[in-house]
């Protein structure tokens, strides 16, 4: 009796994980393409080919994981000297109308004297050969689309054109560049310095930040604001048949729960648990599985980086790096170089775990050198 029991709830638990399954296929969201444009993506669709050579070009770029108006909102609080030059790369050809329409913040911006550099227009496609190379003030440049768009009427000052259309031109009026092709710089073309080079130009000399909240990444905080906010929001925003499948697995297994006959009451000890331990264990094992290495190396960038904040006297808010170096000389008299830790992004494992110790290294030269002081 007690056989055919077991065999029964290993059926119901076989069928509860299938059902299970078939609901987790049904369900899965196709690719949408977001990491494409991302300077986080290493495809050749990817930019981070060209922010790495922004960085070794001693240029002020910066990625931005938040929405548009909170960089706003911080950009009007610290009242930056020079105007900040917004880089949005499309992750697919977009219409130029919705583009417009879906910018609520992009009137304060223009307003606030900031630019824009806008890659991916769709427009019409021409007779033009699919892979062109246009010679420029920056070198030959590699293009790889048949759109065009014709501006011989409009007061727009071109910057990458040939005989059948401009492909890159700037909005004088409202301080807009815009570029049909989002992939202008893309990793494809690392091979093609004139690609970068224009890019570079077009993104300018002042501050840079690049909008990576458009291609899905997010900050920690944000996540929990917009992704886990409350299960109603989840119910919300989930299709009625999901809904009622997952409620039926969830009746299923409650059904075999309660079914079972009840047996001998046994005590079981308590184990003491340590809770954040566990939780420290259970959230790298998931970054683990996910391949969050980016992520991880990223969020304990920004950590360690107030942390040394604290720890030369800035405080909480965000420093630039002119006067986060000029904190460390003066507090610890070290050459600045030894900060090019913090932009690091270890490639393997075994290099992260000496970044780690080179980052420890800044804590005890920044502790040791306040110790002094006190």
């Amino acid at each position: 009796m007690l056989e055919r029991l077991n065999n029964r709830y290993v059926g119901m638990a076989l069928a509860a994980l299938a059902l299970l399954g078939l609901v987790l296929f049904l369900a899965a969201p196709g690719s949408n393409r977001l990491n494409s444009g991302s300077t986080w993506g290493h495809g050749p669709d990817g930019y981070s080919a060209w922010y790495a050579y922004m960085v070794e070009q001693g240029a002020i770029v910066q990625r931005w994981q938040r929405p548009i108006t909170d960089l706003s909102e911080r950009l009007a609080t610290e009242a930056p000297e020079t105007p900040v030059t917004l880089v949005q790369i499309m992750p697919h050809f977009a219409d130029p109308d919705w583009v417009f329409q879906n910018r609520p913040w992009l009137s304060q911006w223009l307003e606030d004297g900031h630019r824009l550099v806008l890659l991916g227009q769709k427009h019409p496609v021409t007779a033009a050969a699919f892979t062109t190379e246009i010679a420029t003030s920056s070198g030959s440049v590699k293009v790889q689309t048949r759109r065009r768009i014709d501006l011989a009427k409009s007061q727009a000052e071109v910057q990458l054109a040939d005989e059948f259309g401009a492909l890159v031109w700037r909005d004088a009026k409202d301080n807009i560049t815009f570029s049909i092709t989002p992939f202008l710089a893309a990793n494809a073309y690392q091979n093609e310095p004139g690609n970068f080079l224009l890019m570079q130009t077009l993104a300018g000399s002042g501050p840079i930040w690049i909008d990576e909240y458009l291609h899905g990444y997010r900050d920690a905080d944000v996540v929990i604001d917009e992704v886990a906010g409350s299960w109603l929001s989840y119910l919300a925003q989930t299709p009625l048949l999901i809904a009622g499948m997952q409620a039926g697995i969830i009746l299923l297994v409650l059904l075999a729960a309660q079914n079972q006959r009840p047996g001998s009451l046994r005590s079981l000890e308590s184990s003491r648990l340590d809770n954040s331990e566990a939780y420290i264990r259970a959230l790298a094992g998931v970054l683990h599985k996910a391949d969050s290495r980016d992520f991880l190396v990223n969020t304990l960038q920004r950590c360690e980086r107030r942390a040394l904040q604290r720890s030369l006297g800035l405080g909480d808010a965000p420093a630039s790096p002119e006067v986060l170096q000029a904190a460390w000389q003066r507090s610890t008299g070290r050459p600045v170089s030894e900060l090019a830790v913090l932009n690091e992004s270890p490639p393997s494992e075994t290099a992260l775990e000496s970044w780690l110790d080179r980052l420890q290294r800044l804590h005890t030269l920044a502790s040791q050198r306040k110790s002094i002081h006190e």
